[in-house]
C-alpha cells in the first residue's frame, strides 16, 4: 500500500511512497551500523538516533554523515525487481 513498506532478508527496505513509487534502501543506518532503517511515506527515517533521507540517499538531517545506499526498482507487470 502506498506508504507502507516490508524488511527483506533483514538488509533492505523496500517500499511504496505516497506518490505511488517503489523505493527501496539499505536497512543499515550510516550514523551507526544499526538496521534500524524504514520507509516514513516520503523519505528514509532511522528509528534508532533520528536520521533521516531523502529517497535518493541523500541526508536531510546532520545525524547522518553520509549518504544512505539505495537501489534501482522496476516493475514488469506484477513483478517487483530490486538491483543495486
Amino acid at each position: 500500500t502506498a506508504g507502507g513498506y516490508i524488511i527483506v532478508n533483514n538488509m533492505y527496505v523496500v517500499g511504496k511512497t505516497t506518490a505511488g513509487a517503489y523505493v527501496a534502501a539499505s536497512v543499515v543506518c550510516t550514523h551507526e551500523p544499526k538496521r534500524q532503517i524504514i520507509l516514513n511515506k516520503t523519505e528514509y527515517f532511522c528509528t534508532a538516533h533520528g536520521a533521516r533521507f531523502a529517497l535518493n540517499g541523500q541526508t536531510l538531517n546532520t545525524v547522518a554523515r553520509s549518504s544512505l545506499t539505495v537501489y534501482k526498482t522496476q516493475v514488469n507487470g506484477n513483478i517487483l525487481s530490486v538491483t543495486a
